[in-house]
C-alpha cells in the first residue's frame, strides 16, 4: 500500500473546520464501499472541530455534536457516492463496552456500503490493526490557536 504525507497548519478553529470541508469535498468524488478516516491527537487538538467542518462539506445541515458519551452518531448524506457519515469517538471506551462497540463498528463496516466513517481516538481500539484505514490524521497542538494536522493518506 503506497503512503503520502501532507501537512498543514491552520491558526483559528474557524481554519481547521474549513480543511475539513475541503477534504469532504475532494472525498465526495471518490467512489468506494466504504471510506475510513482516523484522527489522532490530544483532547482539545481539533478533532471534533474538523469533523464540524468536514459535515458541512458534504452539506450535513445538521448540528454536529460530539458522540463521546453515545460513541457513534449517523447523519446522512445527500452524495450520489456515499450515503452517511458515522462519527465515532473511542474516548470513553472501557474493557467493559469495548467488545461490544468494537463489534458493532466492524459489523457495520463489513456490512454497510457507501459510508464514511470518522473515528476519534482510534488507538483505544484493536479493529484498526484488521482494517486499514484510507487516510490518518494527526493533530498537534503548537499553541492556543495554532495546530498542525499531519495527513497520512493510504493509496
Amino acid at each position: 500500500m503506497k503512503k503520502s504525507i501532507e501537512k498543514i497548519i491552520t491558526f483559528s478553529e474557524r481554519g481547521t473546520s474549513k480543511v475539513g470541508s475541503i477534504l469532504a469535498k475532494e472525498i465526495k468524488k471518490e467512489e468506494k464501499d466504504n471510506f475510513l478516516i482516523l484522527l489522532k491527537g490530544d483532547l482539545g487538538s481539533g478533532k471534533t472541530t474538523f469533523v464540524k467542518g468536514f459535515a458541512r462539506g458534504f452539506g450535513v445541515l445538521k448540528q454536529i455534536q460530539s458522540p463521546s458519551f453515545v460513541i457513534m452518531r449517523r447523519y446522512s448524506l445527500k452524495s450520489k457516492n456515499f450515503r452517511n457519515l458515522f462519527h465515532i469517538d473511542f474516548y470513553r471506551l472501557n474493557k467493559k463496552g469495548k467488545d461490544f462497540s468494537e463489534k458493532v463498528l466492524l459489523d457495520i463496516i463489513q456490512k454497510e456500503k457507501k459510508n464514511i466513517f470518522i473515528v476519534e481516538w482510534p488507538e483505544k481500539s484493536s479493529i484498526f490493526k484488521k482494517i486499514k484505514p484510507n487516510i490518518i490524521i494527526n493533530f498537534e497542538v503548537v499553541s492556543p490557536k495554532t495546530r498542525l494536522l499531519t495527513f497520512i493518506f493510504n493509496k
